[in-house]
């Protein structure tokens, strides 16, 4: 502590500011035992299964109020949990500011905090909305889309809040497909329809170019479709081609080039029928030429027949 104290000083740091990040240090060690800010540093050094279990128990009271945990599986619940990350806040301080994009959920730990709505003008003071307590948690919706806060949230104690990220949810719950559906619905039937219709345009308004890439990979993909359903019936032509081959050697041997000819388009297509739209038109030959071969084909056997 003498060494904090004599780098506060060479800083030249304002008394104020000094006694709160002395009442930090003092809270942490009062708390935790620690002055780095890390409490539950030692679970390093712990084995994955020991390591989850004393994370777990120190988080047990929050996770069991939070009914958004109560639906997921065990092993959701402990990936979650042991990606949170613990941001500690003294009286005072802001932890979400209206206005801001959110792109993190949190979790009261410990401590108390209130939500506020800015006074309308400057004179005045902030409305308290709600106060919130150990086990609640806000800030849910920033984990499905880009919103602006609709509030402050400022710590009236001090507070630790466990912070899950949208980056975290996204790879931990991309592996448990049926989690992230109970999570999502959970979270999306918590807010009128209007409401989230309203956050998707602005979202769209606000990132216009995304919401165009996310549009033209959509038509792209039908596409796609359309194009390797083409080459599925492109090959059931060959196929009926090669079961009517054989009926004379001259025409055979014709029928079997032209075959060839189409069967070579067709490869070709498919080796780069993702890469460029034009190759599109080169189906549509390689289907009339086999159109062309069946034709050719049927004049023959009707020939053979009337003779």
């Amino acid at each position: 502590m003498e060494q904090l104290l004599s780098s506060m000083n060479l800083m030249r740091l304002p008394l104020d500011l000094q006694n709160r990040i002395n009442e930090y240090y003092q809270v942490m060690w009062e708390r935790h035992g620690t002055l780095d800010g890390q409490p539950l540093v030692f679970t390093n050094e712990l084995s994955k299964n020991l390591a989850v279990e004393v994370e777990l128990f120190v988080r047990m009271d929050m996770i069991n109020r939070v009914p958004v945990f109560q639906q997921c599986s065990k092993k959701v619940v402990q990936d979650l949990v042991m990606n949170l990350e613990l941001q500690v806040y003294l009286p005072g301080d802001y932890i979400v500011v209206k206005g801001e994009v959110g792109m993190d959920m949190y979790f009261v730990q410990n401590g108390e905090c209130e939500v506020t709505k800015p006074p309308a003008t400057r004179l005045g003071n902030d409305e308290v909305l709600k106060k919130l307590f150990q086990g609640d948690y806000f800030g849910e919706i920033a984990l499905l889309m880009n919103c602006k806060r609709t509030a402050n949230v400022r710590a009236i104690t001090f507070a630790e809040l466990c912070v899950l990220s949208r980056s975290v949810f996204e790879q931990i719950t991309d592996k448990y497909a049926e989690d992230r559906e109970k999570i999502e619905t959970f979270i999306t039937e918590m807010y009128d329809p209007k409401v989230l219709e309203a956050i998707m345009k602005q979202q769209s308004l606000d990132n216009p170019e995304k919401t165009f890439h996310a549009r033209l990979t959509k038509q792209m993909a039908e596409i796609f479709d359309f194009m390797e359903d083409s080459a599925i019936r492109m090959e059931r032509l060959e196929w009926m081609i090669e079961s009517m081959l054989g009926r004379g050697a001259s025409s055979t041997s014709n029928l079997h080039a032209n075959a060839s000819q189409a069967s070579m388009r067709k490869e070709s297509y498919s080796g780069r029928h993702r890469g460029t739209i034009e190759s599109n038109d080169e189906m549509r030959k390689a289907i009339q030429d086999v159109s062309s071969v069946l034709e050719h084909q049927e004049r023959i056997h009707n020939k053979d027949t009337s003779s």
